[in-house]
């Protein structure tokens, strides 16, 4: 979702009584350094234990019931805007990351050093949008950014998802009940 895309799109969810996830910042960033250690982009040191795919990064105003921290402090409006990092742990865990570890990120060409201030166990399984990295509020504020929501339509409502795609054509659906039903039909046939 656009920036300016985000109150229509709000409003359009509400008048046709869609239940939505908040919009979060999404922003591309790419690790180039671990306590400032440089990541090699070399796609063979993939076995060496080093991440070499974009992160997708981003901020919210609490954590989610699906999201614990298991280790460290969670953000408090004193941090808002402040360079400090909430890590996944099995990110932190691939990585060899622990709190008060320095992740430099690179975010629109800039070098960012981020501090972790907290380690998040995260229910992936939810279908709701989660993170490895997240930042306070306020963080991105300067950086570009789309923006992540989620919200149910049942397979009966095809003409709302083609109103939809008609008023927002620049937005993504992804059918998360086909990838399931997918994903179910490939175990089936395993089995």
């Amino acid at each position: 979702i656009l920036p300016d895309m985000q109150n229509p799109l709000n409003r359009f969810l509400e008048k046709n009584n869609k239940k939505r996830q908040p919009c979060y910042p999404l922003s591309v960033a790419r690790l180039m350094a671990v306590n400032h250690h440089i990541i090699s982009m070399n796609p063979d040191d993939r076995a060496k234990r080093v991440w070499v795919k974009p992160l997708r990064i981003s901020s919210m105003p609490f954590l989610k019931a699906d999201n614990k921290i298991i280790e460290g402090q969670s953000f408090r409006s004193e941090d808002d805007g402040k360079a400090y990092a909430s890590v996944e742990m099995t990110f932190a865990t691939y990585l060899g990351l622990k709190i008060g570890d320095t992740l430099t990120l690179d975010i629109d060409n800039k070098p960012i050093a981020l501090t972790i201030t907290n380690i998040r166990r995260v229910e992936w399984d939810s279908l709701e949008p989660n993170f490895l990295v997240l930042v306070p509020q306020g963080f991105l504020a300067s950086y570009p950014k789309t923006y992540i929501t989620s919200t149910y339509v049942s397979l009966k409502e095809s003409s709302f998802l083609k109103q939809l795609l008609e008023k927002f054509p620049m937005i993504s659906i992804i059918d998360m009940q086909m990838i399931v039903s997918k994903i179910h039909t490939f175990i089936q046939n395993v089995l």
